[in-house]
């Protein structure tokens, strides 16, 4: 009988851990103001690779989005593989900037794969007074290896950031947009304005004039991972097509150290340069202790000895570039394991005695340009490892 329970235990706890794991929903930013807009992002596959279409329901307390799988065609195969798809959802995009919500909402997640839509998750949501500081973007240009014939520019002055478009069609013609305002926690959403030749009618006229078209939403996920998705917009001949899948738009890299790999991962980032002179450490703002010095990083090569393809740097006190290092930074593709590619430390030691080891992980696409920042724990303190190019 003991053994009986023993597999209940095991089952219900594996079926807990399943739904702890599928979480297709989440909504940025952190806290949310009924003033302040914010964003939906739904991360799924379709069962088939004919995908589907996601649908939008809103009312004051109930916020239901719908994946809908593609009815068969006539004449079209779809194959038995499954789809990965994003969508990245402004829901006053569809009730309007003065809607009111009321101060908990419920998000339920439906899937009708042709038997009907089903439940699959929900989460609650509340409203309040709190405020998120605004991410900081790396101004630049920003791509996709989705949409080869556009790209956007990004600048951020303090709260305000702008985004340009530049979109050429199978025309051969040029469209351009623009949008500014301010950023709320990680989430931008702005009204975009197209720029193109007016007729002239009377001497002397402008050679152009902008016109509101539609909205760009914008979920800033890492230092070098924008989620973009386009609302109500007209592109004339462009492969872009408003309310389809988000795009991930990443900065353009110029430059490399030496030595380092730059082929991509299955289309992904890079493996991320690290490589030279940073100030960093572990730091925490409540406990008021910080470990900040000069750190030299280099690429330490090749290392499979976790099972996978994966790279390693060696971080040096100081200015040194041999010996022993102070810690490693192990990166690597482990999204057959868990789904992440991603960095980790690896003995990485803080406190007085230097007894306590630091664990942390960190997203490529949390690297940015110059500073890195992500959570860390050290003999049970939550902390921040931190880094800052010199």
């Amino acid at each position: 009988m003991s053994r009986i329970w023993i597999v209940l235990a095991l089952l219900i706890g594996t079926s807990a851990n399943a739904q702890l794991a599928y979480q297709p929903i989440s909504v940025y930013p952190a806290n949310l103001n009924p003033d302040a807009p914010f964003l939906i992002l739904v991360e799924d596959s379709w069962i088939d690779g004919c995908g589907g279409s996601v649908a939008l329901r809103v009312s004051p307390g109930i916020i239901e989005v719908e994946a809908t799988l593609a009815s068969p065609i006539l004449g079209r195969v779809c194959t038995a593989v499954l789809v990965p798809f994003k969508r990245l959802i402004n829901p006053r995009d569809l009730v309007g900037e003065d809607f009111e919500f009321a101060d908990s909402v419920s998000v339920n997640y439906l899937v009708n794969n042709g038997n009907g839509p089903e439940l699959r998750y929900t989460r609650q949501i509340s409203f309040g007074a709190g405020t998120n500081p605004a991410t900081r973007a790396q101004a630049g240009g920003w791509v996709t290896p989705e949409l080869a014939s556009s790209g956007l520019f990004i600048d951020q002055q303090g709260e305000i950031l702008s985004a340009a478009l530049f979109d050429y069609g199978d025309d051969n013609l040029g469209n351009w947009y623009y949008a500014a305002g301010p950023v709320n926690g990680n989430v931008f959403v702005g009204d975009m304005s197209a720029f193109g030749l007016i007729q002239c009618i009377t001497q002397p006229c402008e050679r152009a004039a902008p016109v509101s078209n539609g909205r760009i939403n914008i979920l800033l996920r890492g230092a070098n991972e924008a989620i973009v998705e386009f609302s109500q917009i007209e592109f004339p001949g462009s492969v872009l097509q408003s309310g389809e899948d988000a795009v991930v738009y990443h900065r353009l890299d110029f430059t490399r150290s030496p030595g380092l790999p730059s082929d991509p991962l299955d289309g992904d980032l890079a493996l991320p340069d690290l490589v030279g002179s940073w100030v960093g450490g572990m730091a925490s703002a409540d406990l008021g202790v910080d470990d900040f010095r000069t750190l030299r990083v280099s690429y330490a090569g090749f290392d499979n000895s976790h099972g996978v393809a994966g790279h390693r740097f060696d971080v040096f006190n100081g200015n040194a570039t041999a010996g022993d290092p102070s810690f490693q930074i192990y990166c690597a593709d482990l999204r057959p394991v868990d789904g992440n590619v991603g960095c980790s430390l690896q003995g990485y030691r803080f406190g007085s005695d230097q007894g306590s080891e630091c664990t942390a992980e960190f997203r490529f696409a949390d690297v940015g340009e110059e500073r890195l920042r992500a959570s860390a724990v050290c003999g049970g303190s939550a902390l921040e490892f931190e880094l800052y190019r010199r």
